[in-house]
């Protein structure tokens, strides 16, 4: 499995976008979180445009 961003990427999403893929509540969520993260780093989509709920 993937592993979290470098920290300089972390630092670069939104802050909604860090607080959502940092809950460690239900963990196929968190999975699909993960997985929806990937997939827009994968479309090319600017780490600071990216929004994950």
């Amino acid at each position: 499995m993937a592993t979290r961003p470098c920290r300089s990427c972390w630092d670069r999403l939104p802050k909604a976008t860090r607080r959502a893929l940092s809950h460690r509540g239900d963990s196929a969520r968190a999975l699909a979180r993960l997985r929806a993260l990937y997939d827009r780093i994968d479309e090319g989509r600017p780490l600071e445009q990216i929004t994950i709920t």
